[in-house]
């Protein structure tokens, strides 16, 4: 299997805090509290959870179950009986957890598979996301639940607010 990032198909963002680190001249996988591997490059906190907190979302109707919930790493989802969304979408669509929410919980991913990707979020796409990168660029706010009151989460919500409107 190899290794790849896996983004939601309402934000863009990764569904899990995935990350290359460097070490000893060599590249190693951060793969968060899941399986800790050492330090990430970024400081994570409660603040973002959320992109761990992801569904598998069924393509069209009849597939059961509507979501298969679980920690995602390398494009399968290890939750319920598993399921492979690759980079976002195969078998199933990748979503956060509370995108799925925002977009209303659509029962399959047909419901919104339009939705425009964040140009500020594209060059940060890469085989795993580019955490410090992004950050650095200004984006931290980006990451931040978009289910709290502060106003990163604000804007974070606002921000995937305006994508599901587009694609409607």
């Amino acid at each position: 299997m190899g290794v790849t990032a896996t983004f939601c198909q309402v934000c863009a963002l990764p569904v899990n805090h995935d990350h290359y680190v460097p070490e000893g001249g060599m590249l190693r996988i951060y793969r968060g509290p899941v399986e800790p591997n050492g330090e990430p490059l970024v400081p994570f906190g409660p603040e973002h959870d959320w992109l761990r907190e992801a569904v598998a979302l069924r393509l069209r109707e009849g597939e059961e179950p509507v979501v298969v919930e679980g920690p995602c790493h390398d494009g399968s989802f290890e939750g319920g009986d598993g399921a492979f969304v690759w980079d976002g979408v195969d078998e199933r669509a990748a979503l956060h957890t509370v995108c799925w929410e925002l977009a209303g919980k659509p029962s399959t991913f047909e419901a919104i598979e339009d939705l425009p990707v964040d140009p500020a979020i594209d060059p940060f796409r890469e085989q795993l996301f580019e955490f410090e990168g992004f950050i650095q660029a200004g984006h931290g706010w980006m990451l931040v639940d978009p289910r709290g009151e502060g106003p990163d989460a604000r804007r974070s919500r606002e921000r995937i607010a305006k994508l599901l409107a587009r694609g409607g």
